[in-house]
């Protein structure tokens, strides 16, 4: 099993309002580079998409915690069990911290190999999260 948490990161807006725009995926088509993902459909709890070279997949939103905890997983014909959680916690008005933690099923060899980009892949979200208008 694979378990990879990222840097906590600092977002200059309430926990409120960053956790009401992730909850709906109708909110990430703004947020994906063009040309990368193709036939995105969304509606609030679930996305699906295609990426060349990796084909189908979806994502689905399976339990929150209003303001502090939204949690993902896999919803597509690939069978990658995983979950995301993001963390939320108010540090004061306007000012909150950030944490994605990534809990996927696999073997010691292939953990071992995956591990390092994908704890670089969650820091470079909460990069971006960081900066991220959540108006």
């Amino acid at each position: 099993m694979l378990k990879a948490e990222s840097r906590i990161g600092t977002v200059k807006h309430s926990g409120k309002k960053i956790y009401e725009f992730l909850c709906d995926f109708r909110n990430y088509e703004k947020l994906i580079p063009e040309g990368k993902v193709k036939n995105w459909e969304a509606n609030e709890d679930l996305c699906r998409f295609s990426v060349d070279g990796l084909g189908e997949a979806g994502i689905r939103l399976v339990e929150k915690e209003p303001y502090q905890v939204i949690k993902f997983t896999g919803d597509g014909p690939h069978g990658i069990d995983f979950f995301m959680w993001v963390q939320i916690k108010e540090a004061g008005e306007n000012d909150s911290r950030v944490r994605l933690i990534l809990q996927a099923e696999m073997n010691a060899m292939m953990s071992s190999m995956v591990r390092g980009p994908v704890v670089q892949f969650l820091d470079m979200m909460v990069d971006y999260l960081e900066k991220l208008d959540y108006e």
